[in-house]
């Protein structure tokens, strides 16, 4: 990427579901596990200017993808997520076109 431009505006829309399960629920201690997961598809849309200064050309001014979001929460302050994403239309020999994820870890003090 080009690192001199450093920022750009871009519109996006993500589409899916989401699963939320109860795993365990202790009531006198007040403590509960959830799961949930977030399949989606998402349409990203930029100018074509700032896609050819930040990106090189690599993305399309339209770029289309997938991703997943997975993830626990302990008593609603402690979670960990798991979130994964991959843009379809890229160049197929370029850096941008792999799946890209990262572990997201908080708690609520």
């Amino acid at each position: 990427p080009n690192n001199q431009n450093t920022s750009f505006l871009d519109h996006y829309l993500r589409l899916g579901w989401v699963h939320q399960r109860l795993l365990a629920e202790e009531a006198l201690t007040n403590s509960s596990l959830y799961l949930w997961a977030f399949p989606h598809l998402q349409i990203h849309q930029s100018s074509a200017e700032s896609r050819l200064l930040f990106f090189n050309n690599q993305i399309e001014p339209q770029a289309f993808g997938y991703g997943m979001e997975i993830g626990l929460e302990y008593n609603r302050q402690f979670k960990v997520t798991l979130h994964g994403q991959q843009l379809t239309n890229t160049d197929p020999q370029g850096e941008f076109n792999r799946f890209v994820a990262r572990l997201v870890v908080a708690y609520q003090f």
